[in-house]
């Protein structure tokens, strides 16, 4: 008799995510986020990254997409990083 297991990725009742007690605390944790604050950040490690990066920084200004362009050194400064 073949055993069948779920397919990769498939949610089975061991390893589906817990969903938050309640919205509130979702909302909670956004309430301080103002509107018209950058969605998306572009991190790069050192200057030299740039012209990498430039591609997405054009499509998210073309999509009208708030980002913000960011060089922090993990080696340099790691509490930046974190922050």
């Amino acid at each position: 008799m073949e055993t069948l297991e779920p397919e990769r990725g498939a949610a089975t009742s061991e390893t589906e995510p817990e969903s938050p007690e309640t919205l509130t605390e979702v909302e909670e944790a956004f309430s301080g986020m103002e509107v018209d604050a950058p969605r998306v950040g572009i991190i790069m490690g050192s200057a030299s990254d740039k012209p990498t990066m430039e591609p997405a920084g054009k499509e998210l200004h073309e999509r009208g997409i708030a980002f913000e362009v960011r060089v922090l050194s993990a080696h340099r400064d790691p509490q930046a990083v974190a922050d």
